[in-house]
């Protein structure tokens, strides 16, 4: 297991820590450390990622538990993967609430009355 030093709450980029007796998945483990790097200002937009198979290497891990790590930053929106360039880290993305909403309330919204349009062709 590699470690951390204690008075970091943030770890190096460079410096990963994987707890393998962790009940928690091995990918998980490793996108965490990414995910608090990247939010913590540690890795820059528009960072590359390590390449998946020498960082697979040096962890001991196999390419499949690294692009898993890498696919669930993909998905939250943290990383862009492009082939021939690598992984790197996203734009910030800006959050909004999406609501479910009904035509009726959508016409209600916006002051229309809904109503029959005449018979059915």
């Amino acid at each position: 297991m590699t470690s951390v030093p204690p008075d970091l709450d943030t770890p190096a980029p460079g410096v990963i820590n994987i707890d393998r007796t962790s009940p928690v998945p091995l990918y998980f483990q490793l996108a965490q450390h990414y995910e608090a790097a990247i939010r913590s200002g540690a890795l820059k937009v528009g960072s590359r990622l390590d390449n998946e198979v020498q960082l697979a290497e040096r962890l001991g891990m196999s390419r499949p538990t690294v692009r898993a790590a890498f696919m669930y930053l993909s998905n939250k929106g943290l990383v862009v993967r492009k082939r021939g360039s690598g992984t790197l880290v996203a734009n910030k993305s800006i959050d909004r609430d999406v609501e479910l909403t009904s035509l009726y309330d959508d016409l209600a919204a916006a002051d229309q009355t809904p109503g029959h349009a005449g018979p059915a062709q």
